[in-house]
């Protein structure tokens, strides 16, 4: 089973995660706290856990703030948020210090664990749908002070949108209709202008 801690100061959050998930066949609940610092130690115990949920607004240490201690103490994690927090700087801070994913609260506990499965076994990243708009709206009308050759293609975003879904580059091809190589053309432009250098970097700003 995937090994999953959660990382949250409401108490009733906690206890729905622990119903939900003590009835998973795919995951386990190993550790729950509401300080950074204690999972930071929780990891010279088990460092080999598999999906961190993240809640921002904690005592000592926010969640955005944390992020890079987290992200060395478990470096093989992925580290989902979870709040309900939408504000496009926190959306922004939290995938460039580690974060994969960024679900608000209120998303059912269902497509949570589903949209954990897609992105420990498809590589996915979950994110919120009204998210995923907000970024993808985000590089589609961009600033003044954006360079035009910033702005990404309907090519591009549609690219983006089936990575997103985890299609591999060979059905990717299959369905813009265009080579391998074209794929790989087109994702090397997506990598230059939000500048990134991987497919995994990209799906984790894009994932809805």
């Amino acid at each position: 089973m995937y090994q999953l801690a959660i990382l949250e100061d409401d108490p009733n959050i906690v206890k729905s995660f622990r119903t939900h998930f003590d009835h998973s066949e795919k995951f386990s609940v190993v550790f729950e706290t509401n300080e950074v610092e204690r999972l930071v130690k929780f990891s010279k115990t088990n460092a080999n856990i598999d999906v961190i949920i993240l809640d921002l607004n904690l005592p000592f240490l926010n969640g955005i703030d944390g992020l890079p201690k987290i992200r060395k103490a478990f470096p093989h994690a992925k580290i989902v948020i979870h709040t309900i927090v939408i504000d496009n700087d926190r959306i922004f801070q939290a995938i460039s210090r580690g974060a994969i994913g960024y679900l608000v609260k209120g998303i059912s506990f269902d497509e949570i664990e589903e949209k954990l499965i897609n992105c420990i076994e498809e590589g996915g990243s979950p994110l919120s749908a009204s998210i995923a708009r907000r970024i993808i709206g985000y590089f589609q009308n961009p600033g003044k002070s954006q360079k035009e050759s910033e702005k990404l293609t309907d090519i591009e975003t549609k690219l983006i949108r089936f990575l997103i879904d985890g299609l591999t580059y060979n059905q990717i091809a299959s369905n813009m209709n265009i080579t391998i190589h074209g794929v790989r053309y087109h994702i090397m432009n997506i990598y230059k202008k939000l500048e990134v250098n991987t497919r995994h970097q990209i799906v984790s700003i894009f994932k809805g």
